[in-house]
């Protein structure tokens, strides 16, 4: 029986562990055919390069390409007095996002999180699991130049 999880099945403790800074990429590897490829077949994950995927490929295969990049989505911010931290991980409409929020419990409808004099939020919807909707008072290249300066990448 296969199950799959939704969005609000998940709990900000899941996105919560430690990650050391070793291993994150801070740019892409140069030449970029060494860069590293896994390779999953039916019963193996082999590790491989970048410049191995010509001799992998079979006809029928899929190929699946990440073109992500990583955004500062972590914000720290106030709720008065309060300290608040939102993981941005979805983005709902053109102002507003989903995010896991701490402390989720404490915050509620209509509540604002200022994370900079001219950055903050509002709780839009609040979820059972942590997760909260928040809108922003700022749009697309305003909001992201906000957030290269004031979040953290999680």
């Amino acid at each position: 029986m296969n199950s799959v999880l939704s969005i609000t099945d998940w709990q900000l403790a899941d996105f919560d562990f430690d990650l050391p800074s070793e291993q994150i990429a801070a740019a892409p590897v140069q030449p970029r055919d060494q860069a590293r490829l896994l390779h999953v077949c039916p019963c193996t994950l082999n590790n491989h390069h970048v410049y191995n995927l010509p001799d992998l490929l079979q006809p029928g295969d899929l190929l699946v390409m990440n073109d992500t990049k990583v955004i500062p989505a972590r914000l720290y911010g106030l709720r008065g007095t309060v300290k608040v931290e939102l993981l941005l991980h979805k983005k709902a409409s053109p102002q507003a996002w989903l995010a896991f929020a701490r402390p989720g419990k404490r915050l509620r409808v209509g509540d604002v999180l200022v994370f900079a004099p001219e950055f903050s939020a509002r709780i839009l919807d609040k979820y059972e699991n942590g997760q909260v909707l928040v809108g922003f008072d700022v749009v697309d290249a305003d909001f992201f130049a906000l957030l290269q300066k004031y979040g953290h990448t999680p």
